[in-house]
């Protein structure tokens, strides 16, 4: 746990002073984005080194697997799902929820002198750096948590709350989000992905559902630059 604090704090000091800078792009928040993206793909690949170095060969890559699409979604009763229901249905839906909050919360926070700038370059360019981050941060705060708590017999619910807490935590403090409604859209993102990521046991739609919404969260940030 207390490892996992400081991956965290040291993930936000990232942001502040990214281990690698960039200056190529004209477009300030850009540049920022894809230092702090390739800061955290370093961190992430160390945290993916340790988390199969301290886990059994049984649950090694047990859940990095891309090409799971199905598995019955285990949601609490009181959300009434058919016994049918299953990811690769439900997936897409997933998906848009965290990034629907995340739209509103930046639609809401604008100021009222924001100009739109729309590039096809940067916004292609924004696309790859959202992807490159939600593989990281999905190592982070998921495939990490449930590996080592599933190799030491947690409970999936115990797992849950771990994800759902490191997760809030994260859309907290992270300057994208911040305060309470960023709390809310973490709080959510790290239920479905967690949820997906057990219930699939693969990567596809965690990362998926992390992916849309950090397109969302870095495309109005570009294009209001």
């Amino acid at each position: 746990m207390l490892a996992l604090f400081l991956v965290t704090a040291w993930m936000l000091m990232l942001w502040r002073v990214p281990a690698v800078r960039s200056d190529i792009f004209v477009n300030s928040y850009l540049n920022l984005f894809t230092g702090y993206t390739l800061s955290i793909l370093a961190l992430a690949a160390i945290i993916l080194v340790l988390t199969e170095l301290l886990t059994s060969q049984e649950n090694r890559w047990a859940y990095i697997d891309f090409r799971k699409l199905h598995g019955e979604i285990q949601a609490p009763g009181f959300f009434r799902l058919p016994k049918s229901a299953d990811w690769f249905s439900s997936g897409r839906i997933a998906a848009l929820v965290p990034a629907a909050l995340t739209v509103l919360l930046k639609i809401f926070s604008l100021p009222g002198t924001a100009v739109f700038s729309f590039r096809i370059g940067e916004l292609l360019m924004t696309l790859v750096l959202a992807g490159l981050y939600a593989a990281a941060m999905e190592i982070f705060f998921r495939y990490s948590l449930i590996t080592l708590g599933k190799d030491a017999n947690v409970r999936s619910g115990g797992i849950m709350v771990f994800c759902v807490v490191f997760s809030a935590l994260s859309g907290y403090y992270f300057p994208m989000l911040g305060g309470v409604f960023g709390l809310l859209i973490g709080a959510v993102q790290g239920t479905l992905s967690a949820r997906a990521m057990l219930d699939t046991r693969g990567t596809f739609w965690p990362w998926t559902i992390h992916f849309v919404q950090a397109f969302v969260m870095m495309a109005f940030s570009v294009v209001t630059a």
